[in-house]
């Protein structure tokens, strides 16, 4: 969620300074990033109607807290998108192209977000989404190129830093999923170039998944990540049935880290978690599949 507050508040500042009040939005993407674009839009709704009561001195009641604070990842629950998440406004329109779409976690209903399904694969999607943007005067959502998404998840690498700093244990090894990039271009460009510390940046992916090659996010991680571990989908799958057992939620890319973590053991090692939306039921299924006690 960081990268995508970060883009979108960047934006509507500009948009903003225009003379223009709302940010519209179109993506093509999976619903992680969809829900951080609905969740940030929101934020800073809530933002400018603050402003708007400060300015006029005028009390106002602003709308039901979202799931999540501004800066930290986005938590998922089942119950979440069926009861706290609605009724919300967002500071604009999402248009979202998908090929599928998770149904427990169903957008197609939400005001504000609109989902246009399609049998297309990604990048064609993406050059749908870029016409989408061109003829409607539209935003498009890059999260492999923008700048300002990596500078979001570089906040992660700060963080990371400062708790560093309070523990009295050494660490030498930071595992991080890579996924779509953003996460571990953010956090190991910070690492790298503005904290300058001498941690060992190690990327996790998945064996059977496919990657973006050419896009900033794996161009950077290309020349700043020290090493790349392979795992298979059943040692992720695995990895989020023995984290579930720690009461850790995590869903598939989200246990990336710790799933390559697992294969060595490297001592002195700090995996990163990186998300926990996964419906309850797709979890239960997991643990059925490999025989897991929850």
């Amino acid at each position: 969620m960081r990268g995508a507050y970060n883009m979108l508040y960047r934006l509507f500042e500009k948009k903003r300074y225009q003379g223009q009040a709302y940010l519209n939005v179109v993506l093509a993407s999976n619903q992680n990033i969809a829900l951080a674009c609905i969740e940030s839009l929101k934020i800073i709704y809530q933002q400018q109607k603050l402003l708007e009561s400060l300015s006029n001195n005028v009390s106002e009641i602003l709308q039901e807290e979202t799931p999540t604070e501004q800066g930290y990842s986005t938590e998922i629950t089942e119950n979440i998108l069926k009861s706290r998440v609605r009724p919300f406004q967002l500071q604009g329109e999402i248009v979202l192209y998908v090929n599928n779409i998770n149904c427990d976690n169903d957008l197609m209903d939400f005001p504000g977000v609109r989902v246009i399904q399609t049998n297309a694969d990604p990048e064609t999607n993406s050059q749908m989404a870029i016409q989408f943007a061109e003829e409607n005067n539209f935003e498009y959502f890059d999260q492999y190129n923008d700048l300002e998404i990596l500078g979001g998840f570089g906040t992660v690498g700060f963080e990371i830093e400062e708790q560093l700093k309070q523990l009295s244990n050494k660490v030498e090894n930071i595992y991080i999923p890579f996924a779509a990039g953003g996460v571990i271009a953010g956090v190991s460009f910070y690492m790298k170039n503005i904290s300058k510390t001498n941690y060992k940046i190690i990327g996790v992916k998945c064996v059977d998944h496919d990657y973006e090659s050419e896009t900033i996010s794996s161009s950077i991680s290309q020349y700043l990540v020290d090493e790349i571990v392979m795992v298979s989908e059943e040692e992720v799958e695995k990895t989020q049935c023995l984290l579930a057992s720690l009461n850790q939620i995590s869903e598939f890319y989200g246990a990336l880290a710790y799933a390559g973590y697992l294969k060595y053991k490297l001592k002195h090692s700090l995996i990163l978690l990186t998300g926990k939306n996964i419906p309850i039921s797709a979890l239960h299924k997991l643990h059925d599949k490999y025989n897991y006690k929850l």
